[in-house]
């Protein structure tokens, strides 16, 4: 991690500050969170704190020294000091240690509390002048919004819906704060425009969506030289419970019908050989020519399972279904990666002609694999078959290498998947459009 000082905490994303502080005379560990995800970000203001609390401490253990203007003179008092500290076990009291790490965090971030406003009167320095607070009569967040869809989200190919989302923020911003000119943003003031998005009965993840959609605009405000802080940096999100969270649905065959009525044969080709698979996207992505096999006559694709645990490699066969057997080769796979360093792209991609194609459905790519899913549960429980669902799709308790699934036979899976036949419509239609486009 680079840092002896930052740690990371089980369903948080930002990083923490710890160390050994005294509670009552007795040891104890504390942690301060640093409001960032960025690791090298959070080893700097790490070591701002550790350093804080040395000269903190220092203050404590030491005489004053004569006043030297020799630089090296004063390192190496320091150099002495901080390893007094450490051979002598010396520690803060908890409570100096938590107002001292905040102090730090606040002005690591550019926000000053409302006491320190009041009694702060040192001299300005060069540093002071240049984070002088930029005139915002004229700030217009739409305004920043608009740039940042024209500049950043052109670099970052954004969806149509992701640059919506920012331009909708910007408004929501602007009249939020359209009484707030020429004054300093604080953390209260994005704590109280997240309180305000919540008494709009707005869901949790959308009101995170916004939240962390103001935070960009605040470091682009920054950038171009508009603002100073970002308030939205120290803002906690809610925490989305799992009853709380809205999965997403399974494509309805009328939708699969308008998502599969494409001229890309590449789009089509990923979507109709997961819908056939099962696989998750990144299981097709790996696959080559030598995943194909076969054996007493069934053609079959060996797929090293995504998802595993203990690092151990994990395989499982899945047989080949009839309606793709023309993709058996994995060629046009071939064609797809060709020129292409990872997989981002062209997932981005699947998802955004799904998007388009029906804008208001609660779907992506993945769910192509729920669709699989049900197919496969309807049918062997229809017939009286075992249901083969999770040893299809690769479920930890039922991977190839365990005892169950490895006795079952590539005739039993073939069997389960004649479930897909409520799909046959599907390669129809595209036969139809590939007969079409060549004519």
């Amino acid at each position: 991690m680079g840092s002896k000082l930052i740690t990371k905490i089980a369903n948080r994303p930002n990083f923490y500050f710890f160390d050994t502080a005294l509670k009552d005379g007795k040891k104890l560990t504390v942690k301060f969170c640093l409001f960032t995800k960025d690791p090298d970000e959070a080893v700097r203001l790490a070591n701002s704190i550790k350093a804080a609390a040395n000269e903190a401490l220092a203050k404590k253990i030491t005489t004053t020294h004569t006043n030297s203007k020799s630089l090296r003179a004063l390192i190496n008092i320091k150099r002495q000091n901080e390893r007094c500290i450490k051979q002598n076990g010396i520690f803060l009291d908890v409570s100096e240690y938590k107002e001292l790490s905040q102090d730090v965090i606040a002005k690591f971030y550019n926000l000053a509390t409302l006491e320190e406003k009041h009694t702060l009167k040192e001299p300005k320095t060069l540093l002071d002048v240049s984070l002088k607070p930029k005139e915002t009569i004229s700030l217009s967040f739409e305004a920043v919004a608009k740039r940042y869809v024209s500049t950043e989200c052109l670099k970052l190919k954004s969806s149509d819906k992701t640059k919506g989302y920012y331009i909708k923020t910007g408004k929501l911003l602007d009249e939020f704060f359209k009484d707030h000119q020429g004054k300093e943003f604080s953390y209260n003031d994005a704590e109280n425009f997240q309180t305000t998005l919540a008494s709009k009965k707005l869901n949790k993840k959308t009101i995170n969506n916004y939240t962390s959609y103001s935070k960009r605009l605040f470091d682009y405000a920054i950038k171009m030289g508009k603002l100073t802080t970002n308030p939205f940096r120290m803002l906690t999100s809610f925490k989305i419970s799992a009853d709380e969270k809205s999965p997403k649905d399974n494509f309805s065959l009328d939708e699969l019908k308008i998502v599969f009525d494409t001229k890309r044969l590449d789009l089509r080709n990923y979507m109709i050989f997961a819908l056939h698979t099962g696989l998750r996207f990144n299981e097709i992505w790996q696959l080559d020519s030598k995943s194909v096999g076969e054996e007493d006559g069934i053609k079959f694709i060996n797929v090293k399972t995504a998802k595993q645990k203990g690092g151990v490699s994990k395989y499982r066969q899945i047989s080949l279904h009839k309606n793709i057997e023309h993709l058996g080769d994995l060629k046009w796979l071939e064609q797809i990666k060709k020129g292409k360093e990872s997989s981002d792209y062209f997932g981005k991609r699947l998802n955004r002609h799904i998007h388009k194609s029906i804008p208001n459905a609660n779907v992506s790519f993945h769910r192509l694999r729920g669709n699989f899913a049900k197919a496969i549960k309807d049918y062997c429980l229809e017939n009286s078959l075992a249901d083969l669902t999770s040893v299809l799709l690769g479920h930890s308790t039922d991977l190839a290498t365990d005892t169950y699934a490895k006795g079952v036979s590539l005739k039993a899976k073939k069997e389960a998947l004649k479930g897909l036949e409520i799909f046959n419509f599907l390669i129809f239609s595209a036969s139809k459009n590939f007969l079409s486009q060549k004519i």
